[in-house]
């Protein structure tokens, strides 16, 4: 029987944050009627569960920390109608200031084994700047009521290239963290995306690119010598702690996106709900499924994919698995790109095949548009 993971998206937010792009919203009046939905949605999919183990269960956003814990503990308990592995990795996404220890203590009933908590500064001043409602003493005093309630298995989220990020306060930030020993922290640089108040600012203060480069390099190495180890381009972990739903991701395999906005690859088929909310909910009332894109991509589109996540992992990708998948030699194909980034320093022959070094990682974007 295959293994099959779920994202669910949460869209609620106290707050849209200054760079935010995702699909959410504050109004927390419609609360209920999403989460009826959402159960709705979830018994649609009751064939698709019928051949395969949930082995991972996400819950995104937005900030599912924000809507009642008793939603989440009502859906997880609606997903055990399907068969979940004991040893799932189930996974909530908070923000400092929404968890309390009432809540935590639902969210452990309820079978959430593992946080993802959004501090991406330990700067106020920087916090504050980015639209954040949390503070630094918010983020220390949640964490450690995190740890109370006994989870064992927290990622941290931090950001760099932010504006009024220097390196003095970006090393800081990184101390303040690994301090406090999560399992898994993810670090990711700011992109101003199209449409965020951020994107339309003239005035914003940002690290120049020299600058933000030398944050990424320190940061692999800071992290290396404090016991995490690099297994994809922006996630770091202790040892046995990778997030195993975002490898999913990455290596390609099943999982099933629910709420508005979600994505979805099943069966080699991907697919998107609506991100409209009305149509979301209309849709479910009528017993649709809220579905407005799907796609069987050719071969060649999934051997690409295959590279493109394949080389953002620490692992690399197996050429032999790509040549059984999708006959295609893929060193036959890239000869001519695969001998300059070997012999610039980029790219390392492995036991299975070939990896970006952490060189590599820095331009990854580059190399990945010149083979493909």
């Amino acid at each position: 029987m295959k293994h099959c993971g779920i994202y669910i998206h949460v869209p609620f937010c106290l707050r849209k944050c200054q760079y935010c792009d995702f699909i959410s919203f504050s109004d927390f009046s419609q609360e209920e009627d999403y989460f009826k939905a959402l159960h709705r949605e979830i018994d649609l999919y009751e064939s698709a569960f019928s051949d395969c183990v949930i082995d991972s269960i996400f819950f995104g956003g937005g900030t599912p920390s924000a809507v009642s814990p008793v939603q989440i503990s009502k859906l997880m308990n609606r997903l055990r109608k399907y068969k979940i592995c004991g040893n799932a990795e189930i996974t909530l996404e908070v923000n400092p200031a929404t968890l309390t220890d009432e809540n935590l203590l639902i969210y452990r009933e309820a079978g959430i084994n593992r946080l993802s908590i959004g501090l991406q500064s330990a700067d106020d001043r920087e916090l504050r700047e980015l639209g954040r409602l949390h503070s630094v003493k918010d983020f220390l005093n949640n964490y450690a009521a995190a740890r109370r309630a006994g989870f064992s298995n927290i990622n941290v989220d931090i950001m760099f290239g932010i504006p009024l990020q220097t390196m003095e306060s970006f090393q800081r930030t990184l101390e303040v963290v690994c301090d406090l020993k999560p399992e898994h922290i993810s670090a990711y640089s700011l992109i101003l995306e199209e449409g965020t108040p951020f994107s339309e600012r003239n005035d914003l203060e940002l690290p120049d690119e020299e600058t933000e480069q030398w944050m990424y390099e320190h940061l692999q190495s800071f992290l290396r010598t404090r016991g995490y180890f690099q297994y994809e381009i922006s996630n770091f972990a202790q040892k046995g702690f990778a997030c195993r739903h975002n490898l999913k991701y990455w290596r390609m395999e099943d999982f099933i996106g629910f709420g508005l906005a979600a994505h979805s690859f099943y069966g080699g088929l991907r697919y998107a709900n609506t991100a409209n909310y009305s149509d979301y909910i209309r849709r479910l009332s009528l017993g649709e499924k809220p579905v407005i894109q799907s796609e069987r991509e050719s071969e060649e589109e999934l051997f690409q994919d295959a590279v493109i996540t394949g080389l953002r992992l620490n692992e690399g990708i197996d050429i032999s698995r790509l040549k059984e998948c999708f006959r295609i030699d893929f060193e036959k194909r890239y000869s001519g790109a695969l001998e300059r980034y070997l012999k610039s320093g980029h790219l390392v022959r492995t036991e299975k095949g070939y990896a970006l070094t952490r060189e590599g990682f820095e331009i990854s974007n580059y190399i990945l548009s010149d083979l493909l």
